[in-house]
């Protein structure tokens, strides 16, 4: 009777979290246009995430109030991995990136997502702009300080900035590997199990963009910091490690930070109550490091989170594998795995103040993963989750009945990883094959010639309003003919007053390129997105309610007014400000 009652519970829980992520979005949505897929869809991703949490709480509640006694039997002495395993781990993930790496430097093409950062330590140390302030960036401050850094030391030894932020990304990844490595054996788990998830986790987290933003060391860092603070015997060291912990946190991303910030004050609160009062200084110094850093760094630091939140380039969240499996391991498995030791907490309380701060963190985490809602975000911002959910099957593995069940959902969990490794490759997939066979790089310059540009604009710098090819970039920064923008190009224009912020930018030049197709691209094709179709086919259908704001239209309109053109050079259109 009473596995019957708990298996009616189980689809209950199940049908309201479906009803809540897949239709209850859809009842609220968007006011504020932006160029997102949801917005266009009427569904407001907030919305889901916001279900997610309040359900996942309450499924904890639940579970620690009433769960069955034997789920309190919890054991934190498991088996751990040996050093031979890290080291095969830093072996493949150095061979990986150092040999991608080395191709982006050998072809001379900026690629992926390095691009993104190339261009931004060229715009800090070259043009000498401040980030935030000067010009937009999306990432902590330490995701700009490391590669500057070596990008400086390494300059005077004649090496590119490409190479040196290679070298720069291969050590932070380095660093993440061993992050992890660290964390996964301070999970209470079998050896088994922790072989899985870092065979897994390093399989899926080779990610073929190389990009800081999707360095496994991001994701890991509040996480590896939370087991570090557990591992602390006495008060004032946790709350060194807090105060420390959410500044570092906060420098690699604002929503790592935020995260950090919200385990400290559970472990804090925790352990305050089990261990003694003294110990909410551990929550006071990470919310009190936490408001010092959002002070200093003021608004700007929280731009790009801000406009995420707003809905920009949001996706429809759909009942994809990738999206279910995420929603069991924080909906499901990690209040089973939070709730059983709380219940054991009296004897184990560092334990489990750890495990309820990992929890915060995956919480904190999931308006990421459902926002963007991409196999990327879903995954990397799941890594919490799924560690969790791997302590709660972490029982079941050892239980005859039950052991089905734990291997079908370890499956899962690999699935996912490989999914996300899946996912990127398809999306690289071309670009690494340009590297890889020289035969099939394209004109570094693709047509612009550079010399009869410079001549046109005589000594005078121009603003950039798309992108442009890496080899021409270059020569305009090398001659001292860039002039500054806050957004490096309109792919980071995501509404209306981040377009009139590029205008403001172009208003206080002479020239402007950009590409000769304009910059107001047409909405994109509803019957051409993949998801819409893929759903569409099985019945589930997304219809286009809304157009998305498509940025390019101010633009257009302070181009006809104010600008004309002053010359073509390849797929670029130059022009020349009139007043």
């Amino acid at each position: 009777m009473k596995a019957r009652r708990s298996w009616v519970a189980w689809a209950a829980l199940a049908a309201l979290t479906a009803f809540a992520v897949f239709v209850l979005p859809f009842q609220f949505p968007l006011s504020l246009p932006v160029s997102s897929e949801a917005y266009a869809a009427g569904e407001n991703n907030k919305v889901a995430a916001i279900a997610v949490v309040l359900l996942s709480v309450l499924a904890t509640a639940v579970l620690w109030r009433w769960g069955r006694s034997h789920d309190a039997d919890v054991s934190p002495h498991q088996s751990q991995l040996g050093w031979r395993w890290l080291a095969a781990m830093e072996a493949v993930a150095l061979a990986f990136t150092a040999g991608l790496g080395s191709l982006m430097v050998r072809a001379g093409d900026d690629y992926g997502e390095a691009a993104y950062f190339l261009a931004q330590l060229e715009t800090g140390l070259r043009l000498h702009r401040t980030i935030y302030r000067g010009f937009e960036f999306a990432y902590g401050p330490l995701l700009y300080a490391w590669p500057a850094f070596w990008v400086k030391a390494l300059t005077p030894l004649h090496v590119s900035s490409a190479a040196a932020y290679v070298v720069a990304l291969a050590l932070m990844q380095l660093a993440g590997f061993g992050l992890l490595f660290y964390t996964v054996n301070a999970l209470p788990i079998a050896r088994s199990l922790k072989m899985v998830a870092n065979i897994a986790f390093l399989l899926g987290s080779l990610s073929p963009s190389l990009g800081l933003n999707y360095s496994i060391f991001r994701f890991l860092c509040p996480l590896a910091i939370v087991v570090s603070m557990s591992r602390r015997k006495t008060v004032a060291a946790a709350a060194l490690v807090a105060a420390a912990g959410v500044a570092v946190n906060f420098a690699v991303s604002p929503e790592m930070g935020i995260g950090f910030a919200a385990a400290c004050a559970a472990y804090g609160l925790y352990r305050g109550t089990i261990s003694g009062w003294s110990w909410l200084t551990v929550a006071g110094a990470g919310l009190a490091g936490g408001t010092a850093f959002a002070w200093l760094g003021g608004p700007a630091y929280f731009l790009t989170m801000r406009n995420l939140a707003h809905g920009g380039f949001n996706l429809i969240v759909a009942p994809e594998p990738r999206t279910i499996a995420l929603l069991v391991a924080v909906v499901a498995l990690a209040p089973v795995a939070v709730a059983r030791w709380l219940r054991a907490g009296q004897t184990l309380p560092a334990e489990t103040a750890m495990l309820l701060g990992i929890y915060c963190i995956a919480l904190s985490l999931v308006p990421v993963a459902l926002g963007r809602c991409d196999a990327v975000h879903e995954y990397f911002d799941g890594l919490a989750a799924f560690l969790l959910s791997l302590v709660a099957v972490n029982a079941a593995a050892q239980t005859q009945g039950s052991r089905v069940r734990a291997r079908v959902w370890v499956g899962c969990v690999v699935f996912a990883a490989v999914l996300n490794q899946k996912a990127a490759q398809h999306l690289y997939w071309e670009s690494e094959l340009m590297l890889i066979v020289p035969d099939r790089q394209e004109d570094a310059s693709q047509g612009v010639d550079v010399q009869a540009l410079e001549r046109v604009l005589g000594g005078e710098p121009v603003i950039l309003v798309n992108d442009v090819p890496p080899a021409v970039h270059r020569k305009l920064l090398a001659d001292g003919l860039l002039a500054p923008s806050y957004f490096r190009a309109m792919t980071a224009v995501w509404d209306q007053s981040a377009e009139q912020k590029k205008i403001e930018d172009m208003r206080l030049a002479r020239f402007a390129l950009l590409s000769m197709g304009g910059v107001a691209n047409p909405p994109q094709d509803w019957n051409s997105d993949g998801t819409v179709r893929r759903w569409a086919a099985l019945g589930l259908h997304y219809r286009q309610k809304r157009s998305p704001y498509v940025p390019g239209f101010l633009l257009q309109d302070e181009l006809r007014a104010n600008w004309v053109v002053a010359g073509a050079f390849g797929e670029y259109v130059l022009y020349r400000r009139l007043r």
